[in-house]
């Protein structure tokens, strides 16, 4: 698995609606405060906690993911 930037997925669940603006900014704040410290939150981490708190379905979060995964790897 590929160590996808969050705020790469967060651009995806805004250009596509998925989550509200609100959620985002809460989170997007979270992963600006996790790039401090030792542990930033990637792509794959935000997907789970998405779907943990009922933002996402499971199913939903496999499919960007699998999407998101392929895409991110054909990039230079």
């Amino acid at each position: 698995m590929t160590n996808i930037p969050a705020e790469e997925l967060i651009k995806l669940l805004e250009e596509k609606d998925l989550v509200a603006p609100e959620v985002l900014a809460d989170i997007r704040a979270q992963v600006a405060q996790s790039r401090k410290g030792p542990k930033p939150i990637y792509a794959a981490a935000l997907a789970k906690i998405l779907v943990d708190n009922g933002y996402l379905s499971r199913l939903l979060a496999q499919r960007l993911m699998t999407k998101f995964e392929a895409e991110w790897a054909q990039k230079p």
